[in-house]
C-alpha cells in the first residue's frame, strides 16, 4: 500500500505496535483498515495504541470555521514533502502522492473512496427511486455548496485548488476526531448531536420536510460531521479537534467497546480496546474496528461511504455501490 512504509519509518509510537497492528487491505484488496496480527487474552483489554499529541494535527473547534482551519493545515504540510514533520502521516493521507499546490493541481485518492460524492451520475441515479434516496442527494449537493462557499471565502483559495481543498475536508470529516470531557461524556449518549442539530435547523432541515420527523433528524444530521470522540483533549473550554494517525486508520464497528484519551501528564493519545473490537474478515485475517459513535445510514453514506453491518462481497466498486444503495434504500 503507498504511504505506508513512509508512515511506519516515520511513526513515533511504540515500533512493536507496527509489527502488532500493520496497515492491511481487506475485502479483496479494496479495503484498506488495520489487522490484529497479535493479541493475547491477558492484554485484550489495555492500551493499545499510543502516539503523542506533537504528532497529531488539531484545532480548536468551533461551529463554523474548525473543519476550514484543520483542511488548511492538511494540505500545507503535505505541500512542505519531507519538510514536514508530519510528513509519514501525510504519505499515508496521500497514498504516496504530493500535493504540489494549484499549478499542477494533482489530487491524491480519496481518504473515503466510497462516500458518496464520488459516485458517479449514473451510480447517483439508483437514489432516485425514493424519497428517501432522493433526500440523500439533496443533503449531498448541499454539502458540496457548502465546501465551495468556504474556499471561496478562505486564504486557502490563494495556495490550493478546490479539489485539493475538497479532498483534505473529506480526510478531515471521515478522520477526524473531537474532544469532550469524561463528565459531559457520561451526562448524554449523543454529546455531539444535540448541540450541533440546532445549527442545522436553519439549513438542511429545510430541504427535507415530510411527515417523518424522525428521518429529518438523522438526514439532517448527516450534514455536519459528529466525530468520534477523544475524552479529556480540551482547550480554553471548548474540545479540540484532532487528526490522529494511527488510530484514524482503523475502521468502524458501532458495537466496538473502544475508548480514546488524552493524557494531559504524558501529552499523548491512547486507545483501549477488548474482544468487541476485534473481527475476522472474509479475508481471513482479524481486523481491528472502532466505534465512532452512533451514525445514522444517511450521514455513513455521505461522509464515509459505507454502511453498518455491511461487508460487500464484491470487489469492483460498481457493485459495492450497488449493494450500498440497495441496502440504504431497504431494497
Amino acid at each position: 500500500m503507498k504511504g505506508v512504509d513512509e508512515f511506519n519509518e516515520w511513526y513515533p509510537g511504540d515500533p512493536k505496535t507496527i509489527l502488532s497492528f500493520p496497515h492491511a487491505l481487506f475485502n479483496g484488496g479494496s479495503l484498506r483498515g488495520i489487522e490484529c496480527k497479535q493479541l493475547s487474552e491477558s492484554s485484550i483489554d489495555h492500551e493499545t495504541l499510543s502516539i503523542p499529541a506533537e504528532y497529531c494535527l488539531s484545532v480548536p473547534y468551533d461551529d463554523e470555521s474548525w473543519d476550514v482551519t484543520l483542511a488548511a493545515k492538511i494540505l500545507k504540510e503535505c505541500g512542505k514533502g519531507k519538510l514536514s514533520s508530519y510528513y509519514g502521516y501525510c504519505q499515508l493521507l496521500c497514498s504516496g502522492e504530493q500535493i504540489d499546490g494549484p499549478l499542477k493541481n494533482n489530487v491524491p485518492p480519496s481518504t473515503a473512496p466510497n462516500a458518496l460524492r464520488r459516485w458517479k451520475n449514473d451510480e447517483k441515479a439508483m437514489f432516485e427511486s425514493s424519497e428517501k434516496g432522493r433526500q440523500l442527494l439533496k443533503l449531498s449537493d448541499r454539502q458540496l455548496k457548502s465546501w465551495k462557499q468556504k474556499y471561496l471565502e478562505s486564504d486557502i483559495k490563494k495556495e490550493f485548488t478546490f479539489e485539493q481543498f475538497e479532498w483534505a475536508m473529506e480526510a478531515v470529516h471521515s478522520r477526524a476526531f473531537k474532544g469532550l470531557s469524561s463528565a459531559k461524556a457520561a451526562a448524554t449518549s449523543i454529546p455531539l448531536v444535540a448541540t450541533q442539530f440546532v445549527a442545522v435547523l436553519g439549513g438542511a432541515y429545510g430541504l427535507l420536510q415530510s411527515n417523518n420527523f424522525g428521518d429529518n433528524i438523522a438526514m439532517a444530521c448527516a450534514l455536519i460531521a459528529t466525530l468520534p470522540l477523544v475524552f479529556n483533549l480540551f482547550t480554553e473550554d471548548r474540545g479540540d479537534v484532532a487528526m490522529l494517525p494511527y488510530i484514524d486508520s482503523i475502521n468502524h464497528k458501532e458495537s466496538a467497546n473502544s475508548k480514546i484519551e488524552y493524557d494531559p501528564l504524558s501529552k499523548s493519545f491512547s486507545l483501549t480496546i477488548d474482544n468487541s473490537c476485534l473481527e475476522e474478515n472474509v479475508d481471513g485475517k482479524m481486523q481491528l474496528f472502532i466505534s465512532y459513535g452512533e451514525r445514522s445510514d444517511a450521514e455513513l453514506l455521505l461522509n464515509y461511504g459505507f454502511l453498518n453491518n455491511m461487508e460487500s462481497s464484491f470487489n469492483e466498486v460498481y457493485k459495492q455501490r450497488i449493494e450500498l444503495a440497495e441496502k440504504y434504500l431497504g431494497v
